[in-house]
């Protein structure tokens, strides 16, 4: 393999991981503008629900491979991408309800400080269950394959890139159908 062959490759590797970590940044960004569009409510903590669907969702992937019959199927991966996010749902209209409501009518400085409180709450929560050390679920990019880039790369993060671009075309075809109901 020559060196261009290499620079092409290492290049390539980068724009995915580029657009996998771009992809994630546009997807929070769009839950803050909606939150904060349509609720006129500074919450910083939703992030936090994303990352702990992250790490119940990781959890639950490495809980799934300790079963030996379910490391070739997909019925578990798929059941855990369902049930997290509704789960996290279940869990943020909670939070919605007894916290975030009375913050509605608010200045944005107190809203700041609350939902930043939220965070840090959350983020012990998670911290006292998961620790401090990184969680690795590696087994859907077993059950996915690889794609020929380089000597063989995972094909999650080109799953999750796909995924996330198809997320975050949701919110415009959402506001799109809002506005024929309006007009």
């Amino acid at each position: 393999m020559s060196n261009i062959e290499t620079l092409l490759i290492d290049q390539g590797i980068r724009l995915l991981n580029s657009l996998y970590y771009s992809s994630i940044i546009f997807l929070v960004s769009v839950g803050l503008s909606f939150v904060y569009g349509y609720l006129n409510l500074l919450n910083l903590a939703h992030v936090s629900f994303l990352g702990l669907g992250i790490f119940l969702g990781a959890e639950l992937i490495q809980q799934a491979v300790q079963l030996p019959s379910m490391l070739s199927t997909v019925g578990p991966f798929i059941a855990i991408l369902i049930g997290v996010p509704v789960l996290i749902v279940g869990i943020g209209t909670v939070f919605e309800f007894t916290i975030f409501k009375p913050l509605y009518d608010m200045e944005e400085t107190f809203q700041l400080l609350a939902t930043f409180g939220i965070v840090l709450m959350l983020e012990g929560v998670m911290n006292l269950i998961w620790g401090g050390e990184l969680l690795s679920a590696t087994a859907p990019s077993n059950i996915l394959g690889t794609v020929g880039i380089g000597t063989g790369s995972s094909s999650q993060r080109l799953h999750q890139v796909t995924f996330l671009a198809l997320l975050g075309l949701a919110p415009q075809h959402f506001l799109s159908m809002l506005y024929l109901l309006l007009a």
